[in-house]
């Protein structure tokens, strides 16, 4: 399962057909390349991609099983986190299994690896978490939110929360209708790939690249290999996918 130097291929191991815990690959002349590596914070009666419902007793934080390119771990030539939120990022270290207590002093590092952050420099806050407000993990993250503010600071960084900005804060990573529909109109893509959502998420988001012009959709979930280049097409479940969650300090496979 190689791709050539001619070849284009994109492979989701997690995070296409539900929502979180993003994981996908890009295949090109033998290499991968690893976009995105998250967490999903399963809540019960929720599907996931493979049509299974979440339950309760599930561990209360989950990420894609990473087995397809740990088995070819000498081709994967990099790991492309494509913004900070824990759905996109969370699984990367992995976990930050290291970070969940409210006195990790390396949270602001593993935060902003590439960000430079000064003092008089403002930070405006990211958003706050999806779980119930009254859960566990709610309650670890926002104290670990907290002392990060707290070192940045004591960096002499001005953080901006969304309670003390005069002016809406705008840190969703989801775009609306109408920036789907300009995005379309300016880049005129031959091909259209929804991912990140549910299965009536990604068909509403196919019908509107097509109402837009897009000439082809593709439409899959985990597991389907989408071949860009250099005819687009796809393969059905090329490979098996799953979850690991934490439970009593280890990694365990969910499904």
């Amino acid at each position: 399962m190689t791709p050539d130097s001619n070849d284009l291929w994109f492979l989701p191991l997690g995070g296409t057909g539900e929502i979180g815990m993003n994981l996908n690959l890009y295949g090109h002349d033998g290499r991968w390349l690893m976009v995105d590596c998250g967490v999903t914070f399963p809540k019960p009666g929720r599907l996931a991609a493979d049509g299974s419902m979440h339950h309760h007793g599930e561990p209360p934080v989950q990420m894609a099983d990473p087995a397809f390119i740990a088995d070819r771990r000498e081709t994967l030539c990099g790991l492309v986190i494509t913004h900070a939120h824990e759905d996109h990022v969370g699984g990367a270290d992995p976990f930050h299994t290291r970070s969940q207590r409210a006195d990790d002093p390396h949270a602001g590092r593993q935060y902003f690896p590439q960000r430079r952050l000064e003092a008089g420099r403002p930070a405006a806050d990211w958003p706050w978490l999806i779980p119930n407000r009254h859960s566990r993990i709610w309650r670890l993250r926002a104290e670990l939110i907290a002392a990060l503010i707290g070192q940045l600071q004591g960096m002499g960084v001005k953080v901006i929360t969304a309670e003390q900005s005069d002016l809406p804060i705008h840190a969703s990573g989801h775009p609306a209708q109408e920036e789907l529909e300009a995005m379309y109109r300016w880049v005129q893509p031959a091909v259209a790939i929804p991912v990140h959502g549910e299965e009536e998420h990604m068909a509403v988001h196919a019908r509107l690249a097509k109402q837009t012009g897009v000439p082809k959709t593709l439409v899959g979930r985990n597991g389907d290999l989408f071949m860009i280049r250099p005819v687009p097409g796809m393969r059905r479940q090329i490979t098996e996918t799953g979850r690991l969650g934490w439970f009593k300090e280890a990694l365990v496979r969910v499904v």
